[in-house]
């Protein structure tokens, strides 16, 4: 009830000349959640469900995997309903613990949006827009696991006699500690077709749109979904560690620097002055694109193995390069030569300056330092109409010619991240609806 949202928007006209507009505006949000799930993973394991998580050494043999679990053995399988469970019924070992931060009053995920914008009309038929828009979320959903086993040099110990708190595993604690935030220059042009006067802009309807911006976050993209507890391990690196919020601080895996997208439509002269072949061969075509053009992906380079030793699972590799090199890693003139077995491998990833991290550590790569490849790609078209009876312009036929991926170049997708997985640092796939090839639709429409 305490969520108030306010919002606010001003327009000015400072030179009263009806040209220039100054607009800006901002608000408070809320993001909403679903307490019926909000606690799901909690709900489903045992002693208040059937569900059961053999580990290592108490599973059994395949033919009987729970000899282990004389008290699921007894009368596994059968029906099972809250009111039946005894108040002393016993938790199976391993203990998950899923909870809430205690304590600290919850507070609702709040975003705060703003907004400046500068408004100007070049010409009757164009208008240019240049706007700073900004984004600061906070109270943002934050998994955390108070139970990493501590590290000890030499110890042969597993994982779960290493824990601080026993006879517990995972004690995942979720926080509203979460944070991100956006800022960002958008600029915009408009032009519309004119109603009058010569020249061949006259006929170009154009939206080009170019963002410059810088999306950050922390510990955000190691959750799971916004409903639940204990989905996620949440930071690979132990909770305790100081250094665990500079880890977990970094470029939002929907960060991209730069972004530019044009669409134009152009009606082409329409030769009416002609004689009737060239008027209907030549004249009255409509071409019509898209552009656009993306930085890459953010990359964080992930070691693939328990180097750390505490059960977060989330070790990231070493970069080995000098400063210099490190420009140098994700970069067409840096690729790395795939394995001859492997067809339609593209090595991107400059493998020869990663390593993984000394037995203890996590690793030096920051969150999202490393960038995909860059993705490109034009659609274009033409179409004409066809008037058979000129007297009946309620008939006509239009021929369309569509081009997807003109150039019929890949859309790399991004590379695999893993060090210790064979395929580190090349790319094997492709994205996008049309990314895989050229497509040309030719189609005849008859409209009466």
């Amino acid at each position: 009830m305490n969520n108030f949202g306010p919002r606010v928007g001003i327009a000015y006209d400072p030179t009263g000349s009806g040209k220039t507009a100054i607009r800006g505006g901002g608000g408070v949000f809320f993001y909403s959640r679903l307490p019926g799930l909000f606690l799901n993973d909690a709900a489903i394991v045992a002693p208040f469900s059937l569900r059961l998580d053999p580990v290592e050494p108490q599973v059994g043999p395949l033919e009987n995997p729970l000899v282990n679990y004389p008290s699921f053995t007894a009368s596994f399988p059968q029906r099972f309903t809250l009111p039946n469970v005894p108040k002393t019924v016993a938790f199976p070992a391993i203990v998950s613990v899923f909870s809430l931060q205690p304590g600290v009053k919850w507070t609702t995920s709040t975003i705060y949006d703003w907004n400046v914008t500068v408004e100007r009309q070049l010409r009757s038929d164009t208008v240019l827009h240049l706007s700073y828009v900004g984004l600061r979320g906070t109270h943002l959903r934050q998994d955390i696991d108070l139970n990493p086993a501590t590290y000890i040099a030499g110890s042969t110990a597993s994982i779960q006699t290493r824990r601080p708190f026993q006879p517990f595993g995972d004690v995942i604690e979720n926080r509203n500690s979460g944070a991100n935030s956006y800022n960002g220059l958008q600029v915009d042009l408009e032009k519309r077709p004119a109603s009058g006067g010569e020249g061949i802009l006259r006929h170009i309807t154009l939206l080009a749109n170019y963002t410059f911006s810088k999306a950050m976050e922390y510990g955000l993209s190691n959750n799971g979904g916004i409903t639940d507890v204990g989905s996620s391990k949440g930071s690979g690196m132990s909770f305790y560690d100081p250094r665990q919020h500079a880890f977990e601080t970094g470029n939002a895996d929907y960060d991209h620097t730069h972004r530019f997208v044009a669409s134009y439509v152009w009606n082409l002269p329409r030769m009416s002055h002609s004689n009737v072949a060239v008027r209907n061969l030549v004249g009255g075509w409509d071409w019509t694109g898209i552009y656009t053009v993306t930085t890459g992906d953010p990359l964080t380079i992930l070691s693939g193995v328990e180097r750390s030793q505490t059960g977060l699972g989330g070790d990231r590799a070493d970069f080995v390069g000098s400063a210099s090199q490190f420009g140098g890693v994700a970069s067409p003139g840096n690729r790395t030569p795939c394995p001859t077995t492997v067809a339609h491998c593209t090595g991107w990833l400059n493998t020869s300056l990663f390593a993984q991290p000394a037995i203890g550590t996590y690793g030096n790569v920051g969150k999202g330092t490393f960038r995909g490849p860059t993705l490109w790609n034009i659609d274009t078209g033409l179409l004409k109409n066809f008037y058979p009876m000129p007297s009946h312009e309620n008939f006509n036929f239009q021929f369309r010619g569509e081009f997807f991926n003109l150039f019929n170049h890949p859309q790399f997708a991004d590379p695999n991240v893993t060090y210790s997985n064979a395929a580190f640092g090349s790319i094997r796939a492709t994205v996008g609806t049309n990314a895989d090839s050229r497509i040309i639709q030719l189609a005849l429409k008859m409209m009466f």
